[in-house]
C-alpha cells in the first residue's frame, strides 16, 4: 500500500509547496534543506533512534507545510503504532495536504486489531471536519478501507463512505478506493450493501470516468 501511494504523496508534496510559497513564486520543496535532507535520513531509517524520532519532531513542529507533511509520511512508513498519537493531532493541521498524509500515516502504523479500531475513530471523528478538506477527506476515505476490520466496524465504515459517493471528483475517488480495499478483506464484501451498494451500482452504470466506473464495477464484484 505504501509503494502504491508513492506518486499520490509525491503529487500532495508539490501541492503543499505551492500552496507555502509566496505570492507570484511557486518552489518544490521545503524552505530548508538541510533539516529536508535531515527528515529523509530519519525516514528511510524509518525512525529508529532518538535522533531519529528529534528530527521528525522538529519536523512536525516547523510553521512549513511541506516538512510537516514529510514528516507525518516518515512516522508511517515506520510502520509502528506507537507512532499513532503523534500522527493524530495532524489530521487538523491547516493545511490539507498536511492532513492527508496524517490520514494515510495513521493507516500505515494501525496493522493490529487494537490500533486499527482506535484509528478507525479517530479517522471517522475527523472526517466531518475535513469539510473543504479534499485531499484529507479523500485520504480519510481510502484509509477507513485500508484498516483491518470485523463485520460490525466494515459495516460501520461502509456505511460513512457511502454519502461521499455523491461528493466532488476527488472525495469521491478516495470513497470509491475505500470501499473497495474494505470489499477485499475477509467479509468485508458483505458489508458494502445498502447505499453503498446503490451508490455503486449507480456510478457503475452512470460515471463519466472510466475508472471511477472500473472500481465501482470491482468493488461490487
Amino acid at each position: 500500500m505504501i509503494v502504491a501511494r508513492a506518486g499520490v504523496f509525491a503529487g500532495v508534496l508539490v501541492l503543499a509547496a505551492c500552496a507555502s510559497a509566496a505570492p507570484g513564486r511557486s518552489r518544490i520543496g521545503p524552505a530548508d534543506p538541510a533539516a529536508w535532507e535531515r527528515l529523509v535520513a530519519a525516514e528511510d531509517a524509518r525512525v529508529t533512534t532518538q535522533e531519529d524520532r528529534a528530527v521528525v519532531q522538529a519536523a512536525l513542529e516547523s510553521e512549513d507545510e511541506v516538512l510537516r507533511a514529510m514528516a507525518v509520511r516518515a512516522l508511517g512508513r515506520s510502520e509502528r503504532a506507537e507512532f499513532a498519537e503523534l500522527i493524530e493531532p495532524l489530521l487538523h493541521d491547516p493545511a490539507d495536504a498536511v492532513r492527508a498524509a496524517a490520514a494515510h500515516a495513521l493507516g500505515d502504523v494501525s496493522r493490529d486489531t487494537a490500533s486499527a479500531f482506535r484509528s478507525r475513530t479517530v479517522l471517522l471523528d475527523a472526517l466531518p471536519q475535513s469539510a473543504g478538506y479534499d485531499a484529507a477527506a479523500a485520504a480519510i476515505a481510502e484509509t477507513l478501507g485500508r484498516l483491518p476490520a470485523n463485520a460490525a466496524t466494515a459495516r460501520a465504515s461502509a456505511e460513512r463512505l457511502a454519502p461521499l459517493l455523491t461528493q466532488n471528483t476527488a472525495v469521491r475517488l478516495g470513497a470509491l478506493r475505500g470501499l473497495y480495499f474494505l470489499a477485499r478483506q475477509a467479509g468485508g464484501a458483505a458489508a458494502v450493501d445498502g447505499a453503498a451498494a446503490a451508490a455503486l451500482r449507480a456510478l457503475a452504470l452512470s460515471a463519466d470516468a472510466p475508472r471511477e466506473r472500473g472500481l465501482a464495477v470491482a468493488t461490487l464484484g
